[in-house]
């Protein structure tokens, strides 16, 4: 693989532009066949993470009341609702958010979830969590391409793009706040603990489902997860990538990546930064708890488990520069750095089997 071009420059480009905004540029064209064709691609790139982010919420909770009992896992869900999905949109003034935000509160309440009442636990359970952040507005979308009503279609877009980016920073969120609930009710120790146990159960099996397509489809997948993971440009200070490649390798220069960094830059007051350097926050200190999920999804899990890491990365070193991701076309070939920053020597590790 090495010397071969995956990608031209433009498509590396395309690789990056929000699908939303390629569906109201093919509406423009009046190609209405690639906007149907997009619209039925939506769901492929953003229904992967959304339920990545659902079990991690789960996980997260039921280490909590594993460490701490149920009373602290009620405690933990509570906080998190009162603070983030009682107010959807937490108190946006744009008009158009403020409409999608009133037709999630409407939706939650058909299924019994309603914001002004007393927070129930099993509202976060797996089961409530896919009712409440299923996108609904994508499927009128596509009611309206494949109708090939052009004026309800751009208004459609808007309106998806906001649902995503309300429900995706809910749940980006969520995790974020429950690991600075883990550190003030547990130690900060306990994030670390956490962060490995939400990985194993959450990320393993999809990892290895992964491992099986050839890398240029891996590579792919990643850039669509990072359109998904970037609201399709809605939403305060919304994630943005570029795609670069040389001979061994991709790079994603995420400025800002759409989660984590998004809430540094922000800097929120809910979500917690690390007091000591650990191996699992890149060996820093003053480092995002959410952010240190990296070091265990992208990095040591992955070389648990098939002896190379999937997505190596270099972290910001603040909040304003671009978080730097590589994607190896050869899966033996990133560098040795990768594998140190964790006591471990590359040369000696096994590949192939699982070392869990």
């Amino acid at each position: 693989m090495k010397n071969e071009v995956w990608f031209t420059d433009q498509e590396r480009h395309e690789m990056t532009v929000p699908t939303l905004n390629k569906v109201a540029a093919m509406l423009e064209k009046a190609d209405y066949e690639l906007a149907a064709k997009l619209c039925k691609g939506l769901k492929a790139e953003w229904g992967f993470l959304r339920i990545l982010m659902i079990d991690s919420i789960v996980e997260l909770l039921d280490y909590i009341e594993e460490k701490k009992g149920k009373e602290y896992k009620d405690k933990a869900g509570k906080k998190v609702f009162d603070k983030l999905w009682k107010t959807p949109a937490k108190g946006t003034m744009d008009s158009e958010r403020k409409l999608v935000e009133k037709g999630i509160i409407e939706e939650w309440a058909k299924i019994g979830v309603n914001v002004k009442s007393r927070f129930i636990v099993s509202w976060l359970s797996k089961e409530y969590l896919n009712q409440m952040t299923y996108p609904k507005e994508e499927q009128k979308l596509f009611e309206y391409v494949s109708e090939r009503d052009k004026k309800r279609a751009i208004e459609s877009i808007k309106m998806a793009k906001h649902e995503w980016g309300i429900y995706h920073d809910l749940l980006v969120e969520s995790i974020a706040l429950l690991l600075t609930f883990i550190s003030e009710e547990c130690g900060e120790q306990d994030v670390g603990y956490a962060l490995a146990e939400m990985t194993s159960k959450v990320w393993k099996e999809p990892f290895l489902q992964i491992q099986k397509r050839d890398q240029k489809t891996i590579a792919t997948a990643l850039a669509a997860t990072w359109r998904a993971h970037s609201t399709y440009g809605a939403g305060p200070d919304p994630g943005s990538f570029e795609i670069y490649e040389d001979e061994d390798k991709l790079t994603f220069k995420l400025g800002p990546c759409g989660s984590g960094q998004r809430l540094w830059r922000m800097e929120h007051e809910n979500y917690g930064k690390t007091k000591g350097a650990y191996s699992w926050s890149f060996n820093r200190k003053d480092f995002p708890y959410y952010c240190a999920h990296c070091t265990y999804m992208n990095e040591l899990m992955p070389i648990n488990w098939s002896g190379n890491p999937v997505y190596p990365l270099d972290p910001p070193s603040t909040p304003e520069k671009y978080c730097t991701w590589y994607f190896y076309k050869d899966p033996e070939g990133a560098d040795k750095r990768f594998y140190e920053r964790y006591g471990i020597e590359k040369d000696k590790v096994s590949r192939g089997k699982d070392h869990v």
